[in-house]
């Protein structure tokens, strides 16, 4: 009679067993790797029967997916149940299927911890309620994390080993070949209309030019078919950085780069060297001559990164009135067909960058963000001394009035930075900003890396005003700034009010002729000295936006 009291007072605990396989390989078989680590897991529920256990029908398995993310579909779905307190105990085969990062398994003992929920690793007892078995499985988590670090080198080291031989590794196809038996072999007509191009060039000498002239080439190559890749570019032109970095592209003469360096490649070559060579003369040639006209410099800072909703690139451009000169930033193709995009932008450079700059200094600010990009790079010792560092860069860069300084960080930080009319979407590169932070290598400065940039967006609202639309952001990593103009009206409110009620009171009209005003003026003023504190306080940052 006890016996039976106990059991039906016996807890129920219910269990969600997680699998994952790092790779495709070997799923699509009737009996897989996720299958043999459920059935494991399943059993050892079914053991611990006469303790409450009880599985839970929802499957959360991860096939192809790294342990080294918390960017995996059933483990959303795990940590959201768990919260929804639908699960009670999480059953793994190994602990490396659950994370093979030490600073992911800190975020996800927290959410255990907040829902009291219990993790069992089949193959591996501990106990993760003592401080014995957290120490045990912490020393379990580093060296799933070091063998996880090991295998990313050899890929790199296999890598970089390949492309000294030439050997083609993988990435985009440069346009003229195509890929067969992981070899690049030229592809007609499209080689045929790369070679146009060199030999274009050394007649116009100008890539702009080259770009605006070569729209009827693209549509000729299409028609003779076999060119897919070119289709949009007979519909949206080529731009002039497209074509820079063509032209530039030493692959053309038969050569392999990788991260700078220039190998013998095992491909043929599209053009002969005397060709490139003469081209890249002009090129230099070109650059010198631009640079010697320029008065006041590069003074853009987004050149290359900014793009608008449709993925278009947003190139810098200005314009004069009443004999001073304004910067704005507008979508490539208004620039090429001006009269047809009549859904291009526009953006003030000076606000623009100024939001872009207070954005980039906040993420340097946010401890948080900057702990978890050095602990993701693998350096949790260097964790401080990141943060300071990073502070320190923040603040440089609010003091620096050199552009080029400015436009470095930028660059370094963002792959790129889209403008939408909801969001302002930024590409961080966290790997090379641990690297320019803690100077290691083991936080790689590549800027050819395919690490995955972290992807951070910013809300935003669109207000209209008589001239335009205004973006206003409103963000948790900036500070808003006072409006100037209006801080200077409310302090001179407060200046006609003490005259107006201090002990030598004297009228508006006494006010007006005293600070050369006129009356009326004062009384429109005047009222600005009762403004509540909350009315007064600074408004979001802005950016005008015409369209």
């Amino acid at each position: 009679m006890s016996n039976n009291g106990a059991r039906s007072a016996q807890r129920r605990l219910r269990c969600a067993v997680y699998t994952r396989k790092s790779t495709d390989e070997g799923l699509d078989q009737e009996f897989n790797s996720l299958d043999a680590q459920r059935e494991a897991c399943a059993s050892f529920v079914a053991s611990q029967t006469s303790l409450g256990w009880k599985l839970v029908p929802e499957r959360y398995d991860d096939g192809g997916i790294s342990g080294g993310t918390m960017d995996r579909p059933a483990l959303q779905r795990l940590l959201h149940d768990i919260r929804d307190d639908k699960i009670d105990v999480i059953v793994v085969y190994k602990i490396d299927r659950l994370t093979r990062s030490l600073a992911d398994f800190a975020k996800m003992v927290e959410v255990f911890d907040d829902n009291e929920t219990s993790f069992v690793s089949v193959t591996q007892q501990f106990n993760t309620t003592t401080s014995m078995g957290r120490l045990t499985l912490n020393v379990l988590l580093s060296f799933a994390q070091f063998e996880r670090e090991v295998t990313a080198e050899r890929i790199r080291d296999k890598i970089a080993a390949s492309r000294k031989k030439g050997m083609w590794m993988g990435g985009t196809v440069p346009l003229g070949y195509q890929v067969q038996d992981r070899r690049l072999v030229i592809k007609e007509p499209e080689a045929r209309f790369v070679r146009n191009l060199f030999c274009r060039y050394l007649e116009l000498q100008s890539v702009p030019r080259l770009a605006r002239q070569i729209s009827q080439e693209v549509a000729a190559v299409i028609t003779c078919g076999q060119s897919s890749r070119l289709e949009r570019y007979a519909s949206n032109g080529i731009s002039s950085g497209v074509l820079y970095g063509l032209l530039a592209n030493p692959v053309y003469i038969g050569k392999a780069r990788h991260k700078g360096e220039v190998y013998d490649g095992e491909h043929e070559p599209l053009i002969d060297e005397e060709l490139f060579l003469a081209v890249q003369k002009q090129l230099a040639d070109g650059t010198q001559r631009t640079k010697g006209r320029a008065t006041c410099g590069n003074a853009h800072l987004l050149t290359g990164i900014l793009f608008d909703d449709a993925g278009d690139r947003m190139a810098p451009t200005h314009g004069k009135a009443h004999g001073k000169r304004y910067r704005y930033y507008v979508s490539s193709r208004i620039r090429r067909t001006p009269d047809a995009a009549t859904d291009g932008w526009r953006i003030s450079a000076h606000e623009v960058e100024k939001v872009i700059c207070n954005q980039a200094a906040a993420f340097l600010r946010n401890e948080s963000l900057i702990a978890g990009w050095v602990e993701q790079c693998g350096s949790t010792n260097r964790t401080q001394l990141g943060l300071q560092r990073a502070h320190e860069l923040a603040q440089s860069m609010e003091e620096w009035s050199d552009t080029d300084r400015r436009r470095e960080v930028l660059n370094l930080m963002f792959r790129s930075i889209s403008l939408s009319t909801s969001a302002i979407r930024f590409e961080v590169d966290s790997s090379r900003i641990v690297h320019r932070l803690i100077e290691t290598a083991e936080a790689h400065d590549d800027p050819t890396s395919e690490d995955e940039p972290t992807s951070i967006e910013v809300p935003i609202t669109l207000r209209r005003r008589a001239n335009g639309l205004r973006i206003v952001i409103s963000s948790p990593y900036t500070q808003p700034e006072p409006d100037q103009s209006l801080v200077d009206l409310v302090a001179r409110a407060h200046v006609f009010l003490s005259r107006l009620t201090g002990p030598s009171a004297i009228n508006t009209s006494r006010i007006a002729e005293r600070f050369g005003m006129d009356r009326a003026d004062v009384g429109r003023i005047l009222p600005l000295a009762f403004l509540s504190q909350q009315r007064s306080k600074p408004s979001s940052p802005v950016v005008s936006l015409y369209r």
